[in-house]
C-alpha cells in the first residue's frame, strides 16, 4: 500500500470513496464535487486504486482529492471492490461514508442533500439512483449539461425521476443499488465492513451487499427521491475484465440476496483491519493499515487459480457449503460449526437453546454429514429431480418462446425504423449478428436465474419438511400458508405433499401487487393467527412492497 496523498481533514462530516482498478478513463465526479454549495471542509474525497497505476484522469483534480492510495495488488490478481471499500472505510475520517460512481455527474446540492437526509433520519442506509444515457457522442466525456443527459438517449427518465424510483414492486432490479450508497461509518464498522468473500470478486458485487446486512442490523433502507447521479456512455460500462461471481440472472449478487433471507449481519470473510476497529476500539493507524490487505489474497485471487476453482465447482458458489446447506444456516464460532434450519430460527427467535434441530461439529464436512443424516434420502433425490425437470421444462419453453418473441420485436422495430438495438437502415447481416449476440446473453442469464431459483426451491422444501419437528405449542405452524408467484413451485410442492414426503400446508399463488394486498387482508381477518411463509421468488420480485409494508409482519421469508 502506497499513499500519494493523505487527508489533512480530521473531522469532515462526509467521506466520499471513489474506486479504480486501472480502468477509469475519467473521474469527472471530481469536477462536480469541486462545485458543491457547501463548505469544502464538510467533506473529504478518497481515491482507492487497486493496482499500482497513478491515474492520469485523477491528476487534473489532485487538489480536490484528500487521500489517494494505491493498494499495489499484483496485475495477476482479480480486482475486488469490497477490499477497496474496506480500505476507504478504514482510512476515512467522516461521520458518514459514501461510495459512489466515479464517472458520474452530480449537481451542486449533492453533499448538502446527503447531510440533510442523515440529519432528518436517525438510522438509515442511504441510496441515490442514477440516470443513464446511452448516446455515444458524449464519449470521451465532454461535459454535457444535465438537461442533455436527461434528454434523448436517457433510458430511465420517467418525468424527471428514474424509472426505478417509481417502481414500488421490484426495485431490486430496476434501481441502481451501486450508484451511490451511504451509511454512518460507525454502523459500517459495526457490521464488519464489506464482505471479502470470493463470490464478490469482479463485476457482480457492490455496496448493496452492506445495505442488506445493515438492514438486518436494524437500519432502514432509504432512497432520496429528489437527488440523482447522471451517467453517460463509455466503453466497458457493463464491466471491465468481466469475471463474474454468482448472480440471480439479473446482475444482482445472489450471495448478497441470500443475506436478506438469512438475516446475516456479519460478513462471510471479514477484513482484518475493520475487525480491529470493531473489536479493539482505538488502534493506531499503522496497525490498521498493516492489516487491511491480507497477504494471502494475491494467491487466492490469482486469475488462473480462480479459473481452476470455477471449473472445479462448475461455476457455482462455494458460499453454499459454508453459509446455507439443505435449508440449514451454518455459522462458525471458536472452531465449532453450528447449523439450524431457517424456519427453526424464525419460530424460536435468537435463542439457540430452544432450537429443535441445532447441530454442531468441529469440521465443515462433519456438519454437512450431520445435516444429511437429518434429511431423508428421498428428498435428496428430489433435488436432482427438481433440477432436471424444471431445467428441461424451462429450456423447452425458453428455446421456443424467447426466439419467437425476440423475432417479433425485431420485425416490429425494423418495420418502424425504431427500436432498441435495431433500425431499418442497419444491414440484415449486422442485425442478425446483434440478434444472436443478445440471444446468447439472455440465454446465459436465464440459466443462471433458473439455477438460483432451483437452489431456493430446494431450501424451501427442506424447511417445509422441518415443520414436522417444530414445537407444537405454537399453533400458527400446525398448518401454515405458503405464498409464491411460481406455478411450478405450487405444483412441485403439492406433488411432494400428495405422496406424504412433506406436511400439508395451503399454497397460494400470487402474481401482482393487488393480489398480494388482497391476500394479506384475508389472512389478517382470520380468527386465529396463521404461520405465513413467503417464497423467495415472490419476495425478491415484490421486494419494495414487502420491505415497506409487510416487513413488520411475522412472516418467514425463505
Amino acid at each position: 500500500m502506497r499513499f500519494i496523498k493523505e487527508s489533512p481533514r480530521e473531522q469532515p462530516k462526509i467521506s466520499l470513496i471513489l474506486l479504480d482498478w486501472s480502468v477509469r478513463e475519467s473521474f469527472q465526479i471530481l469536477h462536480y464535487l469541486g462545485r458543491q454549495n457547501v463548505d469544502r471542509n464538510q467533506f473529504e474525497v478518497l481515491v482507492i486504486e487497486y493496482f499500482s497505476r497513478e491515474s492520469e484522469a485523477v491528476k487534473p483534480y489532485r487538489d480536490l482529492v484528500d487521500t489517494w492510495v494505491l493498494l499495489e495488488m499484483p496485475e495477476s490478481c482479480m480486482y475486488h471492490k469490497h477490499l477497496m471499500y474496506n480500505c476507504g472505510i478504514a482510512l476515512s475520517h467522516g461521520e458518514i461514508v459514501i461510495t459512489c460512481d466515479s464517472d458520474s455527474m452530480v449537481k451542486e446540492g449533492f453533499i448538502r442533500t446527503i447531510t440533510k437526509e442523515f440529519e432528518s433520519h436517525e438510522r438509515i442506509v442511504l441510496h441515490m439512483d442514477q440516470f443513464r444515457n446511452t448516446r455515444k457522442e458524449f464519449y470521451p466525456f465532454n461535459y454535457p449539461s444535465f438537461d442533455e443527459v436527461l434528454g434523448e438517449g436517457c433510458v430511465n427518465n420517467r418525468g424527471g425521476r428514474t424509472e426505478g424510483i417509481g417502481d414500488r414492486e421490484d426495485p431490486l432490479h430496476s434501481r441502481n443499488y451501486g450508484a451511490c450508497m451511504g451509511a454512518k461509518r460507525a454502523d459500517l464498522i459495526a457490521i464488519g465492513g464489506a464482505d471479502e468473500h470470493t463470490d464478490y470478486l469482479g463485476h457482480i458485487c457492490g455496496p448493496y451487499e452492506m445495505t442488506f446486512r445493515l438492514i438486518n442490523s436494524g437500519l432502514q433502507e432509504f432512497w432520496d427521491e429528489t437527488e440523482f447521479l447522471y451517467h453517460t456512455w463509455h466503453p466497458g460500462q457493463d464491466g471491465v475484465d468481466n469475471y463474474k461471481g454468482p448472480d440471480d440472472g439479473k446482475q444482482m449478487s445472489s450471495t448478497a440476496l441470500d443475506a436478506m433471507i438469512t438475516n446475516r449481519v456479519m460478513p462471510l470473510v471479514p477484513n482484518k483491519g475493520i475487525q480491529l476497529l470493531r473489536c479493539k476500539g482505538k488502534v493506531s493507524d499503522e496497525v490498521i493499515q498493516a492489516n487491511l490487505v491480507d497477504r494471502q489474497y494475491p494467491l487466492e485471487w490469482n486469475r488462473s487459480k480462480l479459473t481452476q476453482r470455477r471449473a472445479r465447482w462448475g461455476g457455482t458458489s462455494e458460499k453454499g457449503r459454508t453459509d446455507l446447506f439443505r435449508g440449514y444456516r451454518i455459522t462458525k464460532e471458536s472452531d465449532v460449526y453450528y447449523a439450524w434450519p431457517l424456519i427453526d430460527a424464525h419460530v424460536h427467535g435468537g435463542d439457540r437453546a430452544q432450537f429443535d434441530l441445532v447441530l454442531q461439529s468441529t469440521s465443515l464436512d462433519g456438519i454437512h454429514g450431520e445435516i444429511n443424516r437429518n434429511y431423508p434420502k428421498v428428498l435428496r433425490m428430489s433435488e436432482m429431480v427438481n433440477a432436471a425437470y424444471y431445467g428441461l421444462f424451462m429450456t423447452v419453453v425458453w428455446t421456443v418462446g424467447a426466439p419467437l418473441k425476440a423475432l417479433a420485436r425485431l420485425f416490429t422495430s425494423w418495420k418502424s425504423g425504431k427500436g432498441k438495438g435495431y433500425s431499418r437502415g442497419q444491414p440484415v447481416l449486422a442485425t442478425m449478428r446483434e440478434f444472436i449476440r443478445k440471444y446468447k446473453s439472455n440465454w446465459s442469464a436465464a440459466k443462471r436465474s433458473w439455477a438460483y431459483m432451483n437452489r431456493w426451491t430446494d431450501i424451501l422444501v427442506a424447511n417445509i419438511y422441518y415443520l414436522r419437528h417444530l414445537t407444537r405449542s405454537d399453533r400458527r405452524w400446525s398448518r401454515p400458508v405458503l405464498l409464491t408467484r411460481s406455478r411450478y413451485i405450487q405444483f412441485y410442492l403439492a406433488s411432494l405433499m400428495r405422496v406424504k414426503l412433506l406436511p400439508m400446508l395451503q399454497i397460494i399463488s400470487l402474481r401482482d401487487a393487488v393480489q398480494i394486498h388482497s391476500c394479506f387482508q384475508t389472512l389478517d381477518g382470520k380468527s386465529e393467527p396463521i404461520g405465513i411463509i413467503v417464497a423467495h421468488d415472490l419476495f425478491t420480485k415484490h421486494y419494495g412492497m414487502f420491505n415497506s409494508v409487510f416487513r413488520s409482519r411475522d412472516a418467514l421469508i425463505i
